[in-house]
C-alpha cells in the first residue's frame, strides 16, 4: 500500500514558543484561553433537550409516589455504564427505589429482555440506547410501566412519533438539539441537572466526571464547544471512585480515558462480564472497587488469550488471500468472547488493507469491518445493498445472510478492483530531536488535554539517524532509542519486521513517559518509515 505523509508545518529552528503559536495558527485557534478554558456560556440551555421537562415530571413523580420502583436499563458501552450510573446515583439520592441491569456481551437495546423481570417495576430508564422499532417498547408497555429514555442515536421521524402517541418519553440530543455530537451519557446528566434545577440541588455537579468518561470513550467530537466545556469542568472534578481506580495516578484527561479507562470496559462486553463494567462506577467501597478493577483487568487477560489463540489460524486464513484488495476471515464457531474489531484492528494493522472479520450467528455472518486506504469502506459495503454496516466509515458492524455471502463478497472485490490505496498519516509539524523537551511536551500537554474526534491531539514528526533498536514486554513492543538525546519513539503492539537501516522517521504524540525510576521523552508512534522509500 502506497504511504502518503502530509506534513502542514516545519518547526525546524523554533523555539518553543514559535511552535506553539504555529500550532495554534494552523488549528485555527484565535482565542487560546477560551480554548484552554472553556466557560459555563458554551453549555446550551438544558430546556433545549426535547422532552427533558416531561422526562423529569415523570422521575420526580414516581419518587414522590413512595410506592413505585424504578429500572435503570444500561447499555453495555462506556458511555452506557456512564449513563447508568448517573441515573442510578441521582435516582438514590432522590431516595427512590431503584433496580439495574444491563444485557450479556454487546446485546444493545430491548428487544431481548425478559418483560416478566418487569412484574414488580413502575418505571423504566433507558439509557443510551435506542430500537429500530416501536414493537419492543409495546412489550414493556403492555407491563403497564412507564419509559424515559435518554440516548443520542438518530432516530426515524415515525419511529418518534410512535413513542409520543405510545406515552414513552425520549429526551435525545438527535432530535432538534444544537449539540448532536452529545453522548447519551451526557444526555442522562443534563436531564439530571434539569432536575436539580427544579429541586433547587446541586448533586449532578458531582456526576460530571462520569458525564466526560462516556462522551470521550463514545468518540464524541472534541469541536463542539459544549462537550469540551463538559470535558474541562469534569477534568477538574474527578470525584468517582472507580474511575479514580482504574486511571491510578494519570491525569484524568482525554487520551487516559480512551485509552486506560475504556478498553477496560470494552474487555468486560467481549468476555460476558457486562455486572463488572457497571458495577465499577457505582460502587462506593474501596476494597470492592479494588477487587472489581482486579476483575476488568483479568477480563483484558482473558481477551487477549482469546485473541492469541485465534490469531494463528485466521493468518493461515490470510495466506490465501494476500492477492485480494479485501480479505475475508471467519472466527471459529466455539469462540464466546466478542473480539472481532479488536482482531480487526490487529489484521488491519498486519495486512494494510479492507478486511471483515466474521463470526456465524444464526443465519447471518456478523462481526466487524475495518478499512485503511480508502475514504469510506462502509460506502462499498452500503453499496452492495446485502446485509447491513453500521458504524463509522473504515471501523464498523457489520451483518451479512450467510445465503448471500459470495454475492456481497464478489461485489466488494469488483467495486475495489481499480482502487489504488493510499494510506495517508497527517503531522501537524515537524521538528528535530533536539527541540524536545519537557516545556515543549507540557505546552502539547494542554492543547492535547481535550481532544478526540474533529480534534486530535497534536501529532509531530521526527527522523533520527543516530540509533538504537530495542524492544518492551519481551518483544510486543518496538522502542526506538535515540543515541543523542536518550528519548525514544514507541510502537505499541509492534507485529512488522524488525531489520531496520537508515534514518528512521516517525509520526506520532510526544509525552513524557515513565519506566522502572526513569523519565524519558517519547514519541508514541503512530507511523513511521525508514529512508525516504523503504517501507515496513
Amino acid at each position: 500500500m502506497k504511504k502518503k505523509w502530509n506534513i502542514k508545518l516545519d518547526g525546524r529552528g523554533l523555539e518553543q514558543d514559535e511552535i506553539i503559536d504555529s500550532l495554534l495558527s494552523s488549528r485555527n485557534i484565535e482565542d487560546l484561553d477560551s480554548f484552554l478554558h472553556p466557560s459555563e456560556d458554551d453549555m446550551l440551555p438544558l430546556e433545549k433537550l426535547h422532552n427533558i421537562d416531561k422526562a423529569a415530571q415523570v422521575i420526580l413523580d414516581g419518587v414522590d409516589d413512595i410506592d413505585s420502583t424504578f429500572l435503570v436499563y444500561y447499555d453495555t458501552d462506556s458511555d452506557g455504564c456512564t449513563a447508568g450510573s448517573i441515573a442510578t446515583r441521582y435516582l438514590e439520592h432522590l431516595g427512590a427505589n431503584v433496580f439495574t441491569y444491563i444485557n450479556e456481551k454487546k446485546d444493545h437495546g430491548i428487544k431481548n429482555f425478559d418483560t416478566d423481570l418487569l412484574d414488580d417495576i413502575d418505571i423504566v430508564w433507558i439509557v443510551d440506547s435506542i430500537q429500530d422499532s416501536i414493537e419492543p417498547y409495546k412489550r414493556f408497555l403492555d407491563k403497564n410501566v412507564q419509559i424515559v429514555i435518554t440516548d443520542h442515536h438518530l432516530i426515524e421521524d415515525k419511529l418518534r412519533k410512535e413513542m409520543e402517541n405510545c406515552g414513552i418519553v425520549l429526551v435525545s440530543s438527535a432530535v432538534d438539539y444544537e449539540n448532536s455530537t452529545l453522548s447519551g451519557s451526557c444526555v442522562t446528566w443534563k436531564l439530571c441537572q434539569y432536575m436539580d434545577y427544579m429541586n433547587l440541588d446541586d448533586f449532578s455537579d458531582g456526576l460530571i466526571d462520569l458525564a466526560a468518561t462516556g462522551l470521550v470513550a463514545d468518540m464524541s467530537s472534541m469541536a463542539s464547544p459544549e462537550n469540551r466545556a463538559i470535558c474541562d469542568k469534569a477534568f477538574k472534578n474527578l470525584k468517582n471512585p472507580g474511575i479514580k481506580k482504574i486511571n491510578g495516578g494519570y491525569a484524568f484527561v482525554s487520551r487516559n480515558i480512551s485509552f486506560g479507562i475504556a478498553p477496560k470496559i470494552n474487555a468486560a462486553n467481549r468476555v460476558n462480564h457486562n455486572d463488572l463494567a457497571m458495577n465499577v462506577f457505582l460502587s462506593d467501597d474501596e476494597d470492592e472497587i479494588a477487587e472489581i478493577v482486579k476483575g476488568l483487568n483479568k477480563c483484558r487477560e482473558e481477551q487477549n488469550a482469546v485473541v492469541d489463540s485465534i490469531m494463528p489460524s485466521l493468518e493461515e486464513q490470510a495466506q490465501e488471500q494476500l492477492d485480494n484488495k479485501c480479505m475475508f476471515f471467519f472466527i471459529p464457531d466455539d469462540v464466546e468472547a466478542s473480539v472481532s474489531g479488536l482482531i480487526g484492528n490487529k489484521l488491519l494493522e498486519r495486512y494494510n488493507r479492507p478486511l471483515l472479520v466474521l463470526k456465524k450467528y444464526g443465519d447471518e455472518f456478523s462481526g466487524s469491518m475495518r478499512a485503511i486506504g480508502v475514504e469510506s469502506f462502509k460506502e462499498y459495503c452500503d453499496r452492495t445493498g446485502i446485509g447491513w454496516c453500521s458504524g463509522h466509515e473504515n471501523a464498523a458492524g457489520i451483518g451479512i445472510p450467510i445465503s448471500q455471502f459470495e454475492e456481497f463478497k464478489k461485489a466488494i472485490l469488483v467495486e475495489l478492483a481499480d482502487v489504488e490505496f493510499v494510506c495517508e498519516t497527517s503531522a501537524d509539524i515537524q521538528l528535530d530531536v533536539k527541540q524536545v523537551t519537557d516545556g515543549l511536551i507540557r505546552g502539547l500537554n494542554a492543547l492535547n488535554r481535550i481532544s478526540g474526534t474533529d480534534f486530535e491531539p497534536i501529532t509531530v514528526m521526527i527522523e533520527t539517524d543516530d540509533y538504537e533498536v530495542g524492544n518492551m514486554s519481551k518483544g510486543k513492543h518496538l522502542k526506538i532509542i535515540d543515541n543523542n538525546t536518550g528519548m525514544i519513539f514507541v510502537k505499541w503492539n509492534y507485529n512488522g519486521s524488525w531489520d531496520f537501516s537508515g534514518t528512521f522517521k516517525a509520526i506520532g504524540t510526544l509525552e513524557k513517559a515513565h519506566y522502572g525510576r526513569n523519565d524519558y521523552l517519547q514519541l508514541t508512534i503512530q507511523d513511521f518509515k525508514v529512508d525516504k522509500e523503504e517501507e515496513l
